[in-house]
């Protein structure tokens, strides 16, 4: 169940930056007319599956934006026969500062426990000096924690989660070329690629949507051992709602599909009871 980990983290850092224009249109609404992207306050569940069979909950939480800054909150926890396997219950956070579009992190967090150990992993964002210094702290063993320094060249890499609002709040996408972005996590930084599909209908538990399909390459990523692109669709509307994830990887094909939202907007919508 390591694999779930890796999946969910990993799809979801891969969406990173996009420009959304659609046959010469925006998709959603221009800039210069809404907000794009996340709203402070919205907070998304996702249900992951793994080989078919459910797997574990997600959910996704934004606070903050109001005044230039941003937190993010990721919590994973796996179920059912996968949480037989191996019991994750993971926190993974970030802050930092809004420029325009970009969500440019200060520090980001994971917290993983497993059965009854916790170890902390921090990767606070040396821009001046260009580079990241991960710190991993395991419980019970503090005096053998661990730093190491990732250089980044540039002031734009990003940790999966900022990576993954930035993309939503991005402003444009043009099928027509390839985008590129720069990501930390593990203890490198890795490079994504994303390519725009065609606009499409796309129908979950949760109802019938206008999708933009995204293909996301992670280059040169053993972390993530991806059998071809992971698949990425997110609402052709401004809040650019990300309504499923799914990857083919060497352990079986994965995906996280959204299941409840309260957008920050005054919307929401769940599955009913059962």
């Amino acid at each position: 169940m390591n694999h779930l980990r890796t999946l969910v983290i990993g799809s979801l850092l891969i969406a990173v930056f996009l420009p959304i224009v659609w046959s010469g249109r925006a998709v959603g609404a221009p800039a210069s007319e809404q907000h794009l992207g996340a709203s402070a306050g919205e907070k998304l569940h996702f249900q992951l599956h793994w080989l078919g069979m459910v797997a574990g909950e997600a959910t996704l939480q934004m606070d903050g934006g109001n005044r230039g800054t941003y937190a993010l909150q990721l919590t994973l926890t796996s179920s059912g026969a996968a949480r037989v396997v191996r019991a994750i219950d993971d926190q993974f956070t970030t802050g930092g500062e809004r420029r325009g579009n970009w969500f440019i992190p200060q520090r980001y967090i994971k917290e993983q426990r497993r059965n009854e150990q916790t170890k902390w992993i921090t990767y606070p964002f040396d821009r001046e000096m260009r580079q990241v210094p991960r710190t991993l702290r395991v419980q019970g063993e503090e005096q053998n924690e661990k730093t190491v320094v990732i250089p980044i060249g540039s002031d734009r890499v990003l940790d999966p989660l900022s990576t993954l609002y930035t993309l939503r709040a991005w402003p444009e996408l043009r099928p027509d070329r390839a985008l590129h972005w720069q990501v930390t996590e593990g203890e490198k930084v890795y490079c994504l690629t994303i390519q725009a599909g065609e606009r499409q209908q796309l129908q979950t538990e949760l109802g019938d949507f206008s999708v933009v399909a995204l293909r996301i390459a992670v280059d040169n990523s053993e972390s993530f051992r991806q059998r071809g692109p992971i698949l990425f669709w997110v609402t052709d509307d401004a809040r650019r709602l990300p309504i499923q994830i799914e990857a083919q990887l060497s352990f079986g094909a994965a995906v996280a599909t959204l299941v409840a939202w309260e957008d920050g907007r005054g919307g929401q919508k769940r599955l009913p009871e059962r």
